[in-house]
């Protein structure tokens, strides 16, 4: 294999290399960008606008009553309640809880939280059956909710209702709600009544368009209360959206990789359609005088530029295939990898390389093959490359790369060195002599 030729080869692997990690990164970015979305658009299993979670500090948890019914007079507060942990994440989990039919390997921690009265309601929760808790009901310090997800990894049989579960009487399950992770499946949750550790107070706004004025009225009765604090506070919508904070600053960091990526990729391309288009101009010339179209060269010459695209889609396909379905497993709530995304990302890159290749595809199809074959036929090594063996039956023009046999033709004159050759010249040479013609590959 000749130097030229290794060469040639080098750059079109690189550029093929580089087209494998673009359209990788590009099927990357496609498919984070549709799972943070998804992720977004999960139902939580409750309702985060106009919920107000207020950061109980200092003496505010021992005073939640009187909270409360200042707190319930003001216009616009629809309900509120007392929570240990916010919807957002529940911090305490518990391990060793008996339940009926428990098996000695059947240990698993579950996630706890201690809340007052009306906390479904307020924070817009679901009852799959039983009831909520009640001050109609005396002895609901005793008893507890759990959620779907626990009594199914529980094994409870039915009745579920009045079982007991850690010394508590199950009175309620709770529909399962996303929390501590959106990308997860829904965590066992056991939910008891009681004023232990209630750090946080949700408060439901009705939609009035008036929450400024609410809020600096749960402001006053909060100082009032615990002077000394801080007013805190934090709307659960905002909580719920910063937990893609970080998600977003990844699919802008991929965004930004991908851009670079192609644009290094056409840069490559670009320079080896440069080198290429140089490189096959007298083969071009001579195709031209043969009456190849101007569309025809540039469609030969733009399929050949975008051969090391489509092996780089070919050879991204599979990996990014594989890397984004192992990625995707980890969580459990996620899409479907589809087979458009890849498409997509193949269409948009062969586009793109096909608005890069077409500036030399357009300027090659537009050579004039009597300056191009001008330097071949009459400049350094001009004519004294035709050479007549023997009984002059035989010429060689090898400055074109090709064995050309015919008889010698003497009734072609011409002054070597200081005549440009014509037209029909130059078609003659081609008719006449070209017996074994270079492919455009």
């Amino acid at each position: 294999m000749s130097i030229g030729r290794k060469g040639t080869l080098l750059r079109k692997g690189l550029v093929t290399v580089q087209f494998v990690i673009s359209i990788f990164l590009v099927v990357t970015t496609i498919v984070l960008v549709k799972q943070i979305h998804y992720l977004e658009s999960r139902p939580l299993g409750y309702e985060t606008s106009n919920l107000i979670d207020v950061t109980a500090d200092g003496h505010l948890p021992a005073l939640y009553d009187l909270f409360k019914n200042r707190v319930a007079s003001i216009p616009g507060v629809a309900n509120l309640t007392a929570s240990s942990s916010n919807l957002i994440s529940v911090g305490s989990s518990q391990s060793r809880l008996d339940w009926p039919g428990k098996r000695p390997d059947q240990d698993f921690f579950i996630g706890a939280a201690w809340v007052q009265y009306d906390w479904t309601k307020t924070a817009g929760l679901k009852l799959e059956e039983g009831r909520d808790f009640s001050p109609e009901f005396g002895a609901d310090s005793s008893s507890c909710l759990i959620n779907q997800a626990a009594d199914v990894k529980m094994g409870l049989k039915k009745p579920i209702l009045g079982a007991r579960v850690g010394g508590k009487t199950v009175i309620g399950v709770l529909r399962d709600f996303v929390f501590n992770s959106p990308g997860k499946a829904a965590q066992p949750l056991i939910v008891y009544l009681g004023k232990e550790s209630l750090s946080h107070f949700l408060i439901r706004l009705t939609n009035d368009g008036q929450w400024k004025a609410h809020l600096s009225q749960i402001e006053q009765v909060t100082k009032s209360l615990n002077p000394g604090y801080p007013f805190t506070f934090r709307f659960t919508d905002d909580e719920h959206q910063e937990q893609f904070k970080k998600d977003f600053g990844t699919e802008q960091l991929a965004n930004i990789f991908s851009v670079v990526a192609i644009l290094i990729s056409c840069l490559g391309l670009f320079g080896l359609a440069s080198f290429l288009t140089e490189k096959r101009s007298k083969e071009i010339s001579i195709r031209k005088v043969l009456g190849a179209t101007p569309a025809a060269l540039w469609l030969s010459l733009s399929t050949e530029m975008l051969k090391p695209v489509v092996l780089g889609f070919i050879v991204a396909t599979p990996l990014a295939a594989m890397a984004l379905s192992g990625s995707l497993s980890v969580s459990d709530y996620h899409i479907r990898l589809s087979w458009w995304i890849f498409v997509v990302a193949g269409i948009g890159a062969v586009a793109i390389a096909l608005a890069t290749v077409s500036y030399h595809g357009i300027r090659a199809a537009r050579i004039n093959p009597a300056r191009a074959l001008q330097t071949e036929l009459w400049g350094n090594r001009g004519f004294s490359h035709l050479c007549a063996r023997g009984d002059s039956n035989l010429l060689e023009l090898r400055s074109l790369g090709l064995e050309l046999r015919s008889p010698v033709v003497t009734r072609i004159g011409f002054k070597p060195m200081t005549q440009t050759p014509p037209p029909q010249i130059l078609k003659y040479f081609a008719n006449t002599f070209v017996t074994n013609p270079v492919s455009l590959l």
